[in-house]
């Protein structure tokens, strides 16, 4: 059976994961292509008011893997992965929102995936899906297969931030995998950042453990997921970097609130922060010439600090 994978939202994260563990069961996976003018026009005009950019860009995914054939479409609902935490609404209403935009010939495959009562609760909640197209043993194997699949990709990523280059500016940029990862709805920041010469940082090369002990800084533990990886990983990181780029998408309550605490940890500490709020009006022209604006910033800043110290080197002064 062939299964298409809409390329949006938590794929970005999660795509080791959930491309073996359904080879596994028995599928072909079939990814939506990355994300262009056309998906996101079609995500457009399927979206009620009111929705953000990432899930108008989803639904244009999905209506990519409808044109192409694809009649099954893996659309999980996930409403936790981790304890007493939370993805956003839209992850836990997707199935409900994507059923009404397409076809009756087409079936969505929606495994619940809720890990709010922790890892074990996670597990049992991918068991429960695959035991529909195999055996406990088959079912098992496959999600270890998976697992392992996920925890490369994972710490493929990890860096130490010792060993990049001392030289360049480093930049901590904070935001959603489906913003940071995506070059089209982001506008390829990422990549821009890299070509002027700029370490970039993200959340992603922070590995969990280190993200859970930086983060216990906080009073009480974040409610949202992407709330408590973006705090982690800036504290985790605070003392090599010179600035951060904070991305959120426009209309997004989460991002809004984990922008807050960003901003407000980046003015006590004196580090700079620029925020991007991304939707489908953005332009390239303008953030290219506040993200250039930023950069210099930075780079006079660095000067300073560089003038002040007694051996003209380079200090951090966070």
């Amino acid at each position: 059976m062939r299964i298409g994978i809409p390329r949006a939202l938590q794929y970005f994260q999660y795509f080791p994961l959930w491309t073996t563990f359904l080879r596994e069961l028995g599928f072909e996976t079939v990814v939506s292509p990355v994300t262009n003018k056309q998906i996101l026009n079609w995500g457009i005009a399927h979206s009620v008011d009111g929705a953000c950019l990432p899930l108008k860009t989803y639904l244009g995914h999905v209506r990519a893997l409808v044109e192409s054939g694809i009649q099954l479409i893996f659309v999980p609902q996930i409403i936790s992965v981790a304890r007493l935490e939370y993805l956003c609404p839209n992850s836990m209403g997707l199935p409900d929102i994507v059923n009404k935009q397409v076809p009756p010939s087409v079936t969505l495959v929606s495994p619940v995936i809720n890990g709010k009562k922790g890892t074990k609760a996670l597990v049992q909640s991918y068991l429960r899906f695959g035991l529909e197209f195999g055996s406990k043993r088959e079912v098992q194997s496959a999600l270890e297969r998976a697992f392992q699949a996920q925890r490369r990709y994972d710490e493929s990523l990890y860096i130490e931030p010792n060993s990049v280059p001392l030289e360049r500016l480093n930049i901590l940029l904070i935001g959603q995998r489906y913003l940071v990862d995506d070059p089209f709805i982001s506008i390829d920041i990422k990549k821009r950042l890299e070509s002027a010469g700029v370490n970039v940082f993200t959340a992603a090369q922070v590995s969990e453990k280190d993200i859970m002990k930086a983060s216990s800084i906080l009073p009480k533990r974040m409610f949202w997921t992407s709330g408590r990886n973006a705090v982690g990983a800036l504290e985790h990181l605070w003392r090599n970097l010179d600035g951060i780029v904070t991305l959120a998408a426009f209309a997004c309550g989460a991002d809004s609130l984990v922008g807050e605490l960003i901003d407000r940890k980046a003015r006590l500490g004196n580090l700079p922060n620029l925020m991007i709020n991304l939707d489908e009006h953005t332009g390239e022209v303008g953030m290219i010439t506040r993200l250039e604006a930023f950069l210099d910033l930075l780079e006079r800043r660095r000067l300073h600090e560089s003038d002040l110290s007694p051996h003209g080197k380079h200090i951090h002064t966070h």
